[in-house]
């Protein structure tokens, strides 16, 4: 039951961001065409600078409840109420602090469209509690398919904006419909598929609570700012058209660190149930998961990097010509951020998070001085750079410090994922002559291949995987 839990929850995520992806970048790929390189880079830069000061509706109190909550489901409904009481006055907090800094440190143009974005990070950031509950009742399915109707929405919205001619202001206010359905959406779940909030005004356990999640405020704090530094130093040293070429690029980063993150999140309240009884367990838990991830990320950058002179330009048009190189290296983040994100969700898990807010710390101040460097010498190729220097370091940081959970084989892993990246890449190559649907197939079949050759995966789990499929397939005709 157990195996099922867990094979439900990644297949229905992994659906759900195939899915998603399919249609955002659908709908991104309008909305590029539509906005333009200057427009797309003021859109983008104010997303960006309202979900920068908008970190603190949330401190990390998802993340502290998800792990609470699955270590102990009895008293899980006290705990909500009480995350959801914080949230709600942090998000009031935040919404002030982004209107009044939109307004104070940048343009009359782009200060109500930070406002009211503002609002819609204020309004999501009141429905993240009830996605934490969810996930620690391992019931990613029913937020995976909340998040699938939610981009549905967005998408719609989009395609209305367009319709309409909106401008700038137009389409972020039409697009703040969506956080609103979300936030509905995952309340209605929550009190249906988990549990029910029990609100209780204790100050004591207000604050006992809040400084529990200091760790994990300083953690997401720290992510947001190490992933979105780059786009402010950009626009201040580069303007708007940098921004929009770099924001192309990072489109395609963006969904794939979308698909990992909510594959590798699946085992976080399993591995927080697990800290305590069985670190041997925890242990093989955290194994599998790094040869899972590193076999889905290193292959993804590798095949981004060959495709990428033929995917920008047939995506976004040959305007973003620009946005090739800059993809190209960036992409090799992915692979590495999908490596190190069960070795941080196992650090969380396990009472360790000051660990991984040392390293996020670290990582940032060496991104920040590096994009100081880099950016006006080589603009968004620099950017990348940066951040691809920074994950490496990361990855070697972390297992460093997970090493005290047991030995990980880190190296045989990946020594054996490369081997079969690069036979894939081979085949992959040969897209221009056999045309990119025929070449992508083969690839995709020489990587199987070379994933069950080189025994990536056990007998178990490649037992468990097709049994796992068998019963998920049987499920949905039964349905």
């Amino acid at each position: 039951m157990i195996d099922r839990v867990i094979a439900r929850n990644v297949a229905s995520r992994l659906l759900a961001k195939i899915l998603s992806y399919g249609l955002g970048l659908t709908a991104s790929v309008m909305l590029v065409r539509y906005l333009g390189v200057e427009r797309l880079g003021q859109f983008h830069y104010a997303s960006t600078f309202a979900s920068l000061f908008g970190l603190l509706a949330s401190l990390g109190l998802p993340i502290l409840l998800t792990r609470d909550a699955a270590r102990d489901k009895t008293s899980a409904g006290s705990a909500l109420g009480a995350v959801m009481v914080l949230q709600g006055a942090l998000s009031l907090l935040s919404l002030v602090l982004i209107v009044v800094s939109g307004v104070l440190f940048n343009p009359p143009e782009l200060a109500l469209p930070i406002a009211i974005l503002g609002v819609g990070v204020a309004v999501h950031a009141l429905a993240t509690p009830s996605v934490a509950v969810l996930n620690a009742f391992e019931r990613m399915d029913i937020s995976a398919a909340i998040d699938v109707g939610g981009t549905l929405l967005r998408v719609a919205l989009i395609l209305v904006a367009i319709r309409l001619g909106l401008d700038l202001v137009g389409l972020v206010l039409v697009l703040a419909l969506s956080p609103i359905a979300y936030l509905v959406a995952t309340r209605l779940a929550a009190d249906r598929c988990a549990t029910r909030p029990r609100i209780d005004v204790n100050v004591a356990r207000l604050r006992a609570l809040l400084v529990s999640t200091v760790p994990f405020a300083l953690m997401v704090v720290f992510n947001n700012l190490y992933f979105r530094i780059d786009i402010i130093m950009l626009e201040k040293m580069r303007g708007d058209a940098a921004v929009g070429v770099y924001s192309a690029a990072y489109k395609f980063v963006d969904a794939l660190l979308l698909i990992g993150s909510n594959i590798a999140g699946v085992l976080y309240p399993r591995m927080a149930a697990l800290s305590g009884p069985d670190p041997r367990e925890l242990r093989r838990t955290v194994e599998t998961a790094f040869r899972f991830m590193a076999a889905l990320g290193v292959p993804s950058a590798s095949a981004m990097t060959i495709l990428a002179p033929w995917l920008v330009p047939s995506l976004f048009g040959e305007g973003f010509g620009a946005s090739v190189l800059a993809l190209q290296v960036l992409i090799w983040a992915i692979a590495l951020m999908f490596m190190y994100m069960p070795l941080v969700h196992c650090l969380n898990a396990i009472g360790r998070e000051w660990q991984w807010v040392l390293v996020l710390i670290l990582n940032t101040a060496i991104n920040i001085g590096l994009n100081f460097v880099l950016i006006p010498w080589y603009g968004t190729v620099g950017a990348a750079a940066s951040t691809v220097l920074c994950e490496g370091a990361g990855l070697v940081l972390v297992a460093w410090v997970v090493r005290r959970v047991g030995p990980v084989g880190y190296v045989r892993t990946l020594a054996r994922v490369l081997v079969a990246s690069a036979l894939m890449s081979v085949v992959l190559s040969s897209f221009h002559e056999i045309g990119v649907v025929t070449a992508v197939t083969l690839a995709a079949a020489t990587y199987v291949g070379a994933l069950y050759g080189l025994r990536i995966l056990t007998v178990q789990e490649r037992t468990a995987l097709l049994g796992w499929f068998r019963s998920l397939g049987a499920h949905g005709v039964a349905r």
